[in-house]
């Protein structure tokens, strides 16, 4: 169950972190997934993007993982997406003041490396 707290961060910050969610098991199997799919092994149809900082040779990552930072198209891969229908993730989601108007799922996975400043440029619209 989410606290006050929590529903109020994610109106302020737009998410919400959720310590605990998951077991330790649970975790350390979408960690391996995410580790294999840094290393090369993705589905053909998933894209893997590297931050734009490491692909122009500006930035060394410390590992590969450190390198990405979007990978879209986690449908294609079965671990990836039993994370985005784990029943305790949606129990999370249901809980959310959104949750009437959510009715669909970003299939993009972001990330932000550490230590690497990959900011894009803004955006036209911005």
């Amino acid at each position: 169950m989410l606290t006050e707290e929590q529903v109020a961060e994610f109106h302020r910050e737009g998410f919400v972190l959720v310590p605990g969610l998951l077991e330790p098991a649970q975790r350390e199997r979408y960690n391996a997934r995410f580790l294999d799919i840094a290393a090369g092994n993705a589905p053909p149809e998933m894209t893997v993007m590297r931050d734009v900082m490491v692909v122009k040779g500006a930035v060394t990552p410390k590992t590969p993982v450190h390198g990405i930072n979007k990978i879209m198209n986690l449908e294609t891969d079965p671990i990836l997406f039993d994370y985005a229908r784990h029943p305790a993730t949606l129990a999370i989601a249901q809980q959310l003041p959104v949750y009437q108007r959510l009715y669909t799922i970003s299939t993009k996975l972001f990330i932000k490396p550490p230590d690497i400043d990959g900011r894009p440029p803004l955006h036209p619209d911005m």
